[in-house]
């Protein structure tokens, strides 16, 4: 199996409780999508950020068919989370976010924070109203096992991954990197959804409110299975790490990681001494 990590380093010395951010990117993607904004703001904040380029993917522009799947996305995320340390925290988009949840299923982290992520339900919500939205692309994709027909034109991209708002020229830079996505992992977010109550690791949501994906409802539902409440990104689309709200998302990822920091400082307070009766 090709297996390929893009890597972006940046020294941390004297930063207080710097940490690995690990940034895991979904569907159609790579890990450009990281790298186009977010890896150089988290360094800026001083800690240390690594994309992970799943395989089969990094093709851009690439519409010829893969097969991996999303065990084996999960084993490549586990393997690169274990080998940044105890204090990594996972990001995840989209697909990306349903193979944290699963590699947090079999293991642990400092924290994960998933954007814009496939639901506890798994995928086949959504693919149901891309069919009755969508049906020519949808029906195209599922005869000829081709997922490249769902987002084959920058119209297509624009309704999957951003808003009305959302610049043409970020559309179309997008759009010129897309690759095909895995039929196999396809059937693997509806078959296989997360399991929430198998995940020991504190658990963050991040919502968009023009998701063309997923609903707001669904992205409460999968904060809620954490006993988190999501934070909403008012007028983003799907694409929450190039569209214009994304330095308000990265910054919230940042200060929620500060939290996981105050809860391990914290001091637990003592529990008062039983009461002795006379």
């Amino acid at each position: 199996m090709c297996r390929a990590v893009a890597r972006r380093r940046h020294a941390v010395g004297g930063v207080k409780d710097s940490r690995p951010f690990l940034f895991v990117h979904g569907a159609w993607h790579g890990p450009w999508c990281w790298q186009e904004h977010w890896t150089a703001h988290i360094e800026r904040s001083g800690h240390r950020a690594e994309t992970i380029q799943l395989s089969a993917h990094g093709r851009l522009g690439d519409r010829r068919r893969i097969w991996s799947t999303i065990r084996e996305h999960v084993a490549e995320v586990s393997e690169r989370a274990a080998s940044l340390g105890p204090r990594t925290v996972l990001v995840g988009h989209s697909m990306g976010g349903l193979i944290v949840q699963r590699a947090l299923e079999g293991s642990e982290a400092a924290g994960a924070v998933l954007i814009a992520s496939i639901p506890r339900r798994g995928l086949l919500p959504a693919a149901l109203r891309l069919l009755r939205r969508l049906p020519v692309p949808m029906l195209h994709a599922m005869c000829t096992v081709n997922m490249w027909p769902i987002v084959g034109s920058e119209a297509l991209a624009r309704r999957a991954f951003y808003s009305a708002m959302t610049p043409d020229d970020t559309v179309a830079s997008t759009f010129a990197r897309l690759q095909n996505e895995s039929f196999r992992s396809f059937v693997s977010t509806i078959v296989r959804p997360p399991r929430p109550s198998r995940v020991s690791t504190p658990v963050h949501v991040i919502a968009a409110e023009l998701d063309g994906f997923f609903t707001l409802a669904e992205q409460r539902d999968l904060a809620h299975a954490y006993g988190v409440e999501p934070y909403v990104l008012a007028g983003s689309g799907h694409n929450v790490m190039l569209d214009g709200s994304w330095v308000e998302a990265a910054d919230e990822v940042l200060r929620w990681a500060t939290t996981l920091d105050a809860d391990a400082h914290r001091v637990p307070t003592p529990e008062p001494s039983p009461r002795v009766g006379p």
